[in-house]
Parts: structure tokens; sequence; C-alpha cells
């Protein structure tokens, strides 16, 4: 299944729940709202989608993307009007008009085999039309942070056998709310997500990946993709998602040196409830309720209920006690 059939499929996914969980009228409004605005692609999405591609789809990578030219590295390169003329001046004619492409022309009739910019911009835009250019920086990042990636033997590990980008479906066995994810990569004995971060405000590496993991809710995608797996055909417990394959997150840091952490969540700990796990499922169960009751009770109509006024209270703002 390609990705816009895979979006268009109506169902509730792990994105979707973020939006679910700040508000129901968010959720309709980007999921449901038949004038929905397109969500505009950012450059930090871009990068993380060739770094899925490099990573788990390797053999796809060149025919996908393909990096930007940079005048800088190319030897010789004629960028502007007066790099025209220059070049002109040193090959004792001078150029006639003050046209950019008069000038150009009158370059790659003296010398065909120039190396003129914007020729070789026009020429490299027609041979990659039909992919996604990356800055020459990005392009050495998305190299870099998969090269480090596959020097973690565990990784490399799981990525011997198993399907990236595969999408699953179910529907919830209590409440019937349709379900869907794709999985960066799905094999028989794992699920894996592939994960980026930036050191910040100077926390080691682990806390920074801590944070990750709870301020994004990545451990509520994680139960909600293992809840997923376990719907699936063949499991003789359908949704028990501890019997599902470990849901891995595969961190790796977009910046040099590019460290990799690989954290798996699973449902015990030391032989006791893992209760970030529990958390999860307390959460995923909540939402998909909340999903039920409001599809119940406006269907694709927007869900926005009439508001009420509300009292102030003192337990709503805990800066009080600090005097701020």
């Amino acid at each position: 299944m390609n990705r816009d059939a895979y979006f268009d499929a109506p169902a509730l996914s792990n994105s979707a729940m973020k939006d679910l969980a700040i508000s129901p009228y968010r959720y309709w409004y980007h999921w449901l709202n038949p004038d929905r605005p397109a969500r505009p692609s950012t450059p930090e999405m871009t990068f993380g989608s060739a770094l899925h591609c490099k990573a788990l789809e390797p053999d796809q990578f060149t025919a996908r993307y393909a990096p930007a030219l940079d005048a800088s590295l190319i030897d010789g390169c004629l960028v502007t009007v007066a790099d025209l003329r220059t070049w002109a001046d040193s090959h004792g004619f001078k150029l006639k008009g003050n046209l950019k492409a008069e000038l150009i022309a009158q370059v790659q009739a003296a010398t065909p085999d120039v190396p003129i910019f914007d020729v070789l911009q026009a020429r490299h835009a027609e041979e990659t039309a039909s992919k996604t250019t990356l800055k020459q920086a990005d392009w050495a990042r998305v190299l870099s942070c998969a090269a480090a990636l596959q020097r973690e033997p565990k990784f490399t590990e799981l990525m011997r056998c198993g399907e990236a980008e595969y999408p699953m479906f179910a529907t919830d066995p209590e409440l019937g709310v349709p379900l869907k994810a794709r999985m960066d990569w799905a094999s028989d004995v794992v699920t894996l997500d592939l994960k980026t971060f930036s050191q910040q405000r100077g926390a080691s590496i682990d806390k920074t990946v801590t944070n990750a993991i709870w301020y994004e809710g990545y451990y509520i995608q994680a139960y909600f993709y293992s809840f997923i797996r376990s719907l699936q055909p063949g499991f003789s417990r359908p949704g028990i998602a501890a019997l599902a394959p470990p849901f891995i997150l595969a961190f790796v840091e977009s910046e040099e040196p590019h460290e990799v952490r690989l954290r798996v969540l699973r449902p015990k700990a030391g032989g006791e409830v893992n209760m970030l796990w529990e958390r999860a499922r307390l959460q995923v169960r909540g939402l998909i309720r909340l999903y039920a009751h409001y599809w119940e009770t406006f269907g694709t109509s927007p869900w926005r209920e009439s508001r009420d006024l509300e009292d102030l209270c003192d337990e709503e703002f805990p800066q009080i006690a600090y005097g701020i």
C-alpha cells in the first residue's frame, strides 16, 4: 500500500491520537474535516523521511532522493554575470548584451563544456524531476546518520529480516474503533521505529532520549503499535499487547557525532509490572474510548460541544505556590 492510500484510510492512528489528546475538535479539524488544510512538509520532515529510506530501504534511496547542486563544489563554475564576463575577458573576447541567458549562450558557443551553474542546474532538475532534492548538508547528514546506525551490531541484526513501511489495520475488539499503524520496520520478532534527536541544554544523551520518550509520547506509540500487532491474524489471544513482538525505539542523533541509543518497552521490568507500559495502556484505552464516544455522538460532523462558564481554581495553577 502506498503512503497516500494508507493516510486516506479512515482509522485512528498514532499521529491522529496526538491531536485527539489535545482536543476532539482538533482531531476532527485535521482528520475528518472535508475542507481540512493540507499539512505542509517541513525541512525536518523531509530529512526524517530521507533518513528512514536510507536506513531502512537503502536500495530505494538514490531512486527517491538526490543531492542539490552546490556551485562551490564544482571547479571553475560560473555563477554570476560577473563570472561570465570575467571568464570571457580571460579568454580574449567580450560578451555582448546584458541578459544572462544571452551571455551564457555566447560562452557556450565559445566553449561548450565550460561549467555554468544555470545550465547544470537546469539539467540536474530535469534528471531528478521525480526525486526529492536535499541540500548538500542534509544529504551528508542523512548518510552519516545511516552509517552510525549501521555501526551498531544490534541494529544491523534487527534489520536482517523484515519489511519497511509496513501498514497494519485492526478493529478494537471492545469498541469497534478502526485502528491503523504504519510500522517503520516489522518482522516476526520485532517492531522498530526510527527516531532522530538533538542533544539540548547540557543533558546527557541518555537523559535527552528519555525526555523525548516521555514528552513526545513515544511510549504511547510503542504500546499502540504493539496493541495493533496483537490484533493481527495468527495471535492466540487477540488484543493482548504484551504478547506482540517487542517494540524498539532506535534513536540517532541528527547532528554529529550521531550517537545511537536503542530502547525497548516491555510490559514487565525486573519481574514487576512496567508502570510506563501500564500508563501507555490506560492512555491508549482512554483515547480509543474518547474516539468512540465522539464518533457515536457527532459522526463526521464537527466534534465540537457548547461550552459553559468554568470557575478558575487555585489547584489548577501550581505557579501560585512559587509566587510567579
